[in-house]
């Protein structure tokens, strides 16, 4: 029987999801109200970019490049589309892919799609939060039980044993808020970013306002990897811990400092170096986004 099973307690979700739905609403309200004052900027951009074209180039220089107008005028028309389409942008576009990164990272961490029960950032943690109550927090309570005032061994063991693992769980949560806010930052002002695409002078700082979102969300998802590891090996360990019903071992006195404590105790080590490691593989990633072929160079990569 597998040791991660979804568990109905969860002291944060809660509070993180009314926190994900605010943001989620907040960068809607300011996405909308962007609309007008950017539309009126795109058209001005748009008739001095026409302008320019044929006064400079089909007049003055005579260097007048069709295919590269047609092709700059078909951006121009689909930037406008999501401009004036607000909620084919939303409904077609930052909706789905949300739901689709909550669902793939909550398939990393159960290793099973039939575990997902609701395709949101909350269901994520939701998701871990379970799982570490069946194994982690489990065990946790198990060495503290076993203490009392005249056995301190147990406590001062599950002590140490939880360091790592509370240190792996708060940077999780931290990804989980760090990836809200990067999403936020890129839907609150997508409507610049729009305009910013239209034009090769502006077209850097809307590619590097993408990566940011990009870096956050493969933080999320190398670090649910992460966490999937972890609860994996966990389970590897079943049969030597005294947590897991009849995969359990015997005694929690004889697991104390044992050899396999100290090797529960390193991989809460491991686990959180794998989650401090997933930001820096993210950013290669999203230095490369986009044909950046200096971002593995920016990161150390070559």
């Amino acid at each position: 029987m597998s040791l991660i099973q979804p568990d109905p307690r969860c002291y944060v979700c809660e509070m993180y999801g009314a926190f994900y739905e605010f943001s989620v609403v907040y960068g809607k309200d300011v996405y909308m109200h962007l609309l007008d004052p950017v539309w009126i900027l795109f058209k001005a951009s748009l008739g001095a970019w026409v302008a320019w074209q044929i006064l400079f180039h089909l007049i003055l220089k005579a260097d007048f490049d069709r295919s590269l107008v047609l092709k700059n005028l078909g951006l121009f028309c689909l930037m406008g589309i999501l401009l004036k389409g607000s909620t084919f942008y939303w409904d077609f576009m930052h909706e789905p892919f949300l739901k689709s990164v909550s669902g793939i990272a909550q398939v990393i961490i159960m290793r099973s799609g039939a575990s997902i029960q609701t395709a949101t950032f909350e269901g994520v943690l939701s998701c871990v939060d379970g799982a570490w109550h069946k194994t982690v927090f489990q065990l946790w309570g198990l060495l503290l039980e076993e203490a009392g005032w005249t056995s301190w061994k147990p406590f001062i063991a599950g002590i140490i044993f939880i360091i790592p693992y509370m240190a792996t769980l708060c940077i999780f949560l931290a990804v989980l808020i760090d990836f809200v806010f990067s999403i936020l930052i890129v839907t609150a002002i997508s409507p610049l970013i729009f305009i910013a695409l239209c034009f090769e002078s502006t077209r850097g700082m809307a590619i590097n306002t993408l990566r940011i979102g990009v870096t956050g969300t493969f933080t999320l998802l190398f670090s649910c990897l992460a966490m999937g590891f972890t609860l994996a090996v966990f389970e590897k360990f079943a049969p030597l811990i005294p947590v897991g019903g009849e995969q359990a071992a015997g005694n929690i006195s004889g697991f104390i400092f044992s050899k396999a404590y100290w090797a529960i105790w390193i991989l809460g080590f491991i686990s959180g170096y794998f989650h401090l490691r997933a930001r820096y593989y993210a950013m290669y990633v999203a230095g490369t986004f986009l044909g950046n072929k200096g971002g593995a160079k920016r990161y150390g990569w070559a």
